[in-house]
């Protein structure tokens, strides 16, 4: 058999082999809570709408670690909050060297600099496009529209966020109006 060949079904069985694990990964859930009030997006994490919530958990790291669980060192947290208008989202973002959190005021849309917290939205659960949106630990705002492979950081649109930092970590604050999200 000509090594082509051999090669091309190699590739085959051993992409097989990845989609079937991905599809038995069991997915997260998440019920997010209506408030009549909406909390003061300031970063401080005081508000009476994230009171007696449960905390989404066991996130992944994209960097480094590309997937890998967060370590106990940096764990997050995550509440969301809805009302007519806006999704909320609170990210407890622990550190257990604060002077280690790596911060640097940029433009909007430049994450390289520092540590930051995203949420993508996919609208229509495809997949494939979505919406993204990233808080660096500075305050500096990221967004995009993401299709496939092409992430347009030219996709410029109006929410809120606000960031604080501690003893314990830092802090993200989030308003994400659904006419960001273009739908009703």
């Amino acid at each position: 058999m000509p090594a082509k060949i051999r090669l091309i079904l190699i590739f085959l069985i051993f992409t097989q082999q990845i989609s079937a694990q991905i599809e038995s990964l069991p997915r997260k859930n998440y019920t997010a809570t209506k408030i009549q009030e909406s909390p003061v997006i300031d970063g401080i994490l005081d508000d009476k709408a994230w009171n007696n919530l449960t905390n989404a958990k066991n996130f992944v790291m994209y960097y480094p670690g590309d997937g890998n669980l967060i370590p106990q060192s940096h764990n997050t947290e995550v509440k969301v909050v809805y009302t007519n208008e806006a999704l909320y989202i609170a990210a407890y973002l622990y550190e257990n060297r604060p002077e280690k959190i790596v911060k640097q005021y940029t433009q909007r849309d430049n994450l390289e600099q520092s540590d930051y917290f995203q949420i993508d939205i996919n609208t229509y659960d495809d997949g494939e496009n979505q919406i993204r949106f990233a808080v660096t630990a500075a305050g500096t705002r990221a967004d995009a529209k993401i299709t496939g492979n092409n992430e347009d950081f030219g996709f410029n649109i109006v929410w809120e966020a606000e960031v604080s930092q501690d003893e314990s970590g830092w802090y993200a604050e989030v308003r994400i109006p659904y006419a960001a999200l273009r739908f009703s």
